[in-house]
């Protein structure tokens, strides 16, 4: 009966620190995203500055 609780509670431990390491992998791609994103802004500032 213990043993069986520790699997149950061991495999939902795992579950979660998969789920979490996906929400970061997710996080990390949305701030690229975003960094990436602001750096064409920086550009099109530029050509608009020069013109």
């Amino acid at each position: 009966m213990t043993t069986e609780r520790f699997t149950t509670m061991s495999t939902n431990i795992l579950g979660r620190i998969d789920e979490l390491g996906a929400r970061i992998d997710d996080l990390e791609k949305q701030i690229e995203d975003m960094v990436q994103g602001s750096g064409e802004d920086d550009d099109l500032i530029r050509k608009d500055t020069l013109q």
